[in-house]
């Protein structure tokens, strides 16, 4: 069904694909309307390689935001929206729910007050527009339904303890955090969803048991791929809590995009790419460890630039005290007063990670068409390309989720 007023759309989803379109209603353009939207040439991900279109229309639908002239600031003309978008809706707005709901976890205070009840509820409000977007555009090529509600689920649960980790400690969340992070330890009797820092016989609450299937489903599908994907997305999840990341840098541009990798889970993000593909292939190859490194610090400069007015105005208004955002760090570092010209240099250093991306992707391809030794084997390749698409749809999330531009960026 196509959505109500999409005009705003043509050119970007193909006719055929209005059935699958998960319906977009806003759109943030991060640089003042006074300032028309400049898309850089198209880089494309290499066509030449085996991978077969079925790989990317089986499971997706290709979004075009160039050609819909959308705020869309990236290089790369190809994003990707994944046919499987209710279950991942329905998935993480049910664990959302859960949380919500439950007499044993809701009401434990956060900070100032601020309960996970008030959290979970406040994120149900127009739900489908908020963070739960990401999992639909950052996993497109995701094989199955239930991997799908898997990453979804577990993003949700990354965002609603955002932030939250350090004040964990030494707290009622402390407890909770710790039983889940049990939860996700496989016991010698390869039976997780009974692995739990409770004792036995302890009842469990509906959101006890959600997790409980969670964990279940992804070591059923390890055994069926024979890898274990999903155990090692599970580790990416324990690291986060178990390392929390410094909040010091210094005032140069590498440590703040160091920073910041660890600060928005890139790990965590890669690994489920890989369990999205139920892939075998190593992601910490030695080959693609700048690939990687520019595709994690790709998403946190999109965020940051998508997000700055939103932060801007939280500071304003005394709701954070401090921003941590590459805006401002490029404007102190590069001497810029000028707000605008630091989010348009922002832009340019999305792109400029794009570029560098290309040319890696570039000298393989001709590696492998040559079948040189040492050229990437199919696997790899295909987890490359999901990342590639993961850039891309962390930029189209970015500019489609009401968390960012707000009421104002409505368009329908």
């Amino acid at each position: 069904m196509k959505a109500k007023n999409s005009s705003f759309l043509d050119g970007v989803v193909r006719d055929d694909d209005q059935k699958h379109l998960f319906p977009i209603e806003y759109l943030h353009d991060p640089l003042p309307a006074s300032s028309p939207t400049q898309h850089p040439n198209a880089l494309p991900f290499p066509s030449s390689l085996p991978l077969g279109s079925h790989f990317t229309t089986a499971h997706s639908i290709i979004l075009t935001p160039q050609l819909g002239g959308l705020p869309y600031y990236s290089s790369i003309p190809h994003a990707y929206q994944s046919k499987y978008w209710r279950n991942a809706l329905e998935a993480s707005r049910t664990t959302v729910y859960l949380l919500s709901t439950d007499a044993a976890m809701a009401d434990i205070p956060v900070r100032g007050g601020v309960t996970l009840r008030d959290i979970a509820k406040k994120e149900l409000i127009d739900f489908e527009h908020k963070s739960m977007r990401a999992t639909v555009y950052m996993y497109p090529f995701c094989v199955s339904k239930r991997r799908l509600e898997i990453i979804g689920l577990l993003n949700m649960l990354l965002f609603l303890f955002d932030d939250k980790f350090e004040s964990a400690k030494d707290s009622e969340m402390a407890s909770l955090i710790t039983e889940f992070l049990d939860s996700l330890k496989p016991t010698p009797t390869s039976s997780p969803s009974t692995n739990t820092s409770k004792p036995a016989g302890t009842p469990q609450t509906s959101f006890q048991a959600y997790i409980a299937s969670l964990i279940k489903s992804t070591h059923a599908l390890d055994e069926q791929a024979g890898n274990t994907s999903g155990a090692e997305m599970f580790h990416e999840v324990a690291k986060l809590f178990d390392n929390i990341p410094s909040t010091s840098f210094d005032l140069t541009l590498s440590s703040y995009l160091a920073f910041r990798r660890e600060q928005l889970y890139s790990s965590w993000v890669f690994a489920a790419v890989k369990f999205s593909l139920a892939s075998s292939v190593n992601i910490h190859q030695p080959k693609i460890r700048n690939f990687m490194m520019w595709a994690a610090e790709h998403g946190a400069l999109v965020n940051d630039l998508y997000s700055y007015e939103k932060e801007m105005i939280a500071l304003k208004k005394g709701m954070i005290r401090d921003m941590v955002s590459a805006v401002p760090i490029v404007g102190r570092i590069l001497g810029i007063e000028d707000e605008v010209e630091c989010l348009r240099k922002v832009a340019e250093m999305v792109v400029e990670r794009e570029g560098w991306m290309s040319e890696e992707l570039r000298a393989w391809e001709e590696e492998t068409v040559q079948g040189r030794e040492g050229a990437l084997d199919d696997e790899t390749w295909m987890f490359l390309k999901a990342v590639w698409a993961c850039v891309a749809g962390n930029t189209v999330f970015c500019m489609t989720s009401v968390r960012y531009g707000g009421e104002k960026a409505r368009v329908c």
